[in-house]
């Protein structure tokens, strides 16, 4: 039992359908069919039935008393598969069970409100049935039609109007307060909070219902007029007979739509031929007999859609994208749109784009900067690296790619180079706890730095590449130890390192950083002579890019963990703020995304001296990819970068 006895007998009829058991249990086992996702408040929805049962009685205790109050409701742009913007609004995991109930029982309540010519949102109503509809009009010899779509129907619905609409159909006042809360919200959108006081939220079980209640007006109106009409949601259709007739009656549409303050999409309104048209993805054709009726086909285009990563941020000549959006050719340059913008990308200046949200592309785009010799680098939401396209164009030298070949094969010479790299690796890793030590002494950094130190000396002892890759994984290991002593900042916890997925804020962090390393220097790599699939440390067999891996170990103590530290324990990043969880995995959000790219972009521009010269990071690490092409080449030794403090 959900509810109790005693609570129930104090509420309205109305009220008591809606949160009886049965109806509960109902919205429950629809909800589980959904994506179980965890709110702001930690309740999972899968978990509803457990928590409805012990909190259920005080909710709805509440809602009677007019003093339940809905949670903030969190905003998200998505892109749909025909490539449309979209703001789809999410609710905590109580508030979609409430508003599912309320659903089930409105829905039958006030079905014999709606017009029998309002197709949208409606049991035995939907697609078949208007286009039955419109076969039968067609059949009766309305061969022309009247279309209106409504412009952004959702977002420009009347608050204060569709609430008198609801009152006039629903007499249960707890039941009209507790609606007028989900109607007009708080919301969170890019972490700014607002009152919603015109539209009405997508993406939930009320909006449809809500929508339709809206339009009972326009519907009645249609039907007074007597016009031979199909309404699916925003989208009007009244059939005629002659196309004289189709003018004034589209005239009269727009203005009753203009006084109910719903604005017209210019570009999808007219009149037409029936069979020069298609509704609802169905076309409509003459014979002798009657009418046929043909599901159109979308043509398959050539589009790459939900790829990785969004804003849009140029640095130098590489442009890194972390807000949703299209990737478009125009004219001779690039476009990327999304709701909020449009940035031209020119092409002669570009080297790559790195995308870390759901981007769309296509064909034209493709083709575009195949020719222009532009890298595109796709991530997933945890900032793992997925893929890349890369043009005809970038071919490596021969003679590199056979030297690269026989010190791979060479178990001396490959040693040696992986040698240097690896305790590079550790030296690095050893100055970064040295730095900090010289600000507080907490005993595990002296550990770390006696332990590394160690490492380093049994690292050059090792007789093969396995040996040296397990010694330095046991020196990774303990350093990754001593994080927690160098981050101040409480919120942030390193317990352990894990990848697949990151199961905390730091470890997100981490993975993104080396990502971002990782394409960076391969980005590096491919405009030089070395082959980047030949690497020394590791196996080159295992994946297309390898050795930016080996180079990126030299680099990450002292630009990526730098870069963690510094934003932690300088509370640039927050926790609550820029990360989100999803099943067990911990992601950066778009906003943080953002904000550690940008710091990691800033830190590759940092100048550092070396023998008396003024170097950024991104300078060092192109003179380290030179060092290493100029020792293959020459056969001479290869001496890897170690930070000097």
């Amino acid at each position: 039992m959900y509810v109790s006895e005693e609570v129930k007998g104090i509420l309205t009829e109305l009220l008591k359908a809606i949160f009886s058991d049965n109806n509960i249990r109902e919205a429950i086992e629809h909800l589980k069919t959904k994506k179980n996702v965890c709110d702001d408040e930690g309740i999972w929805l899968h978990s509803l039935d457990e928590y409805w049962k012990w909190n259920g009685c005080a909710i709805v205790e509440l809602i009677k008393n007019n003093a339940y109050q809905p949670k903030l409701v969190h905003n998200k742009l998505i892109i749909t598969g025909q490539g449309k913007h979209r703001i789809i609004s999410m609710i905590s995991s109580v508030d979609r069970l409430i508003v599912r109930a309320i659903h089930q029982v409105l829905q039958n309540e006030l079905d014999s409100c709606f017009s029998n010519y309002s197709y949208a949102y409606r049991e035995d109503k939907g697609v078949d049935a208007a286009i039955e509809k419109v076969s039968e009009y067609i059949g009766t010899g309305k061969e022309y039609v009247v279309e209106v779509d409504i412009k952004d129907f959702f977002d420009n619905i009347r608050q204060d109007k569709l609430i008198n609409d609801v009152t006039k159909f629903i007499d249960d006042i707890a039941l009209v307060n507790l609606l007028c809360k989900y109607i007009s919200c708080d919301i969170e959108y890019d972490f700014e909070i607002s009152r919603k006081n015109i539209g009405i939220l997508q993406g939930n079980a009320l909006s449809s219902l809500l929508s339709n209640i809206y339009m009972i007006e326009f519907d009645k109106w249609a039907e007074s007029k007597g016009y031979s009409f199909v309404r699916f949601a925003d989208n009007i259709n009244i059939y005629i007979e002659n196309m004289q007739d189709g003018y004034n009656i589209l005239d009269e549409v727009i203005h009753k739509l203009n006084e109910m303050v719903l604005p017209v999409n210019e570009t999808k309104k007219g009149v037409f031929n029936v069979f020069a048209r298609r509704y609802l993805g169905y076309e409509f054709e003459k014979t002798e007999s009657s009418i046929l009726v043909k599901k159109k086909k979308r043509s398959n285009k050539f589009v790459y859609s939900h790829w990785h990563k969004s804003s849009l941020e140029k640095v130098n000549n590489d442009y890194f994208i972390v807000n949703d959006g299209i990737l478009t050719k125009k004219d001779f340059s690039l476009l990327f749109e999304n709701a909020d913008k449009k940035v031209n990308i020119p092409v002669e200046v570009t080297d790559s784009i790195n995308i870390y949200s759901d981007v769309v592309l296509n064909s034209t785009f493709l083709k575009m900067i195949s020719q222009r010799n532009i890298n595109v680098n796709i991530f997933d939401e945890y900032g793992r690296y997925q893929g890349s396209f890369y043009t005809n164009k970038q071919r490596n030298k021969m003679k590199m790619l056979v030297e690269q070949v026989k010190i791979y094969s060479d178990d001396k010479l490959r040693l040696d180079y992986a040698k240097k790299m690896d305790i590079a690796s550790v030296h690095n890793m050893r100055c970064n706890l040295r730095y900090y030590k010289k600000q507080k002494l907490p005993p595990k950094l002296d550990e770390g730095i006696h332990y590394l130190g160690d490492g380093i000396v049994k690292m050059n002892e090792c007789k093969t590449v396995n040996e040296l890759m397990m010694e330095e994984a046991r020196c990774r290991q303990k350093y990754y130890q001593c994080f927690n002593e160098i981050i101040t900042n409480r919120d942030f916890e390193l317990t352990v390192r894990t990848k697949r997925p990151p199961k905390d804020a730091i470890n997100a962090m981490i993975s993104l950083g080396n990502t971002y390393l990782y394409q960076k220097i391969a980005q590096m790599i491919l405009r030089s002579s070395v082959d980047i699939r030949i690497s020394f440390v590791h196996s080159a067999t295992k994946r297309y890019e390898s050795l930016n891996l080996d180079l990126a170990d030299i680099f990450k103590p002292i630009i990526v963990d730098r870069v963690i530290f510094t934003m932690i324990n300088k509370k640039m990043i927050s926790v609550n703020k820029h990360f989100e969880r999803n099943g067990e995995g911990v992601f950066l959000n778009s906003v943080g995304k953002s904000l550690f790219i940008s710091e990691l972009n800033n830190k590759m521009q940092q100048i550092i001296t070396i023998g008396g010269r003024p170097y950024t990071y991104e300078r060092v690490i192109l003179t380290e990819i030179k060092k290493l092409e100029a020792a293959i080449e020459a056969k001479e030794k290869y001496k890897a970068y170690k930070y000097q403090m």
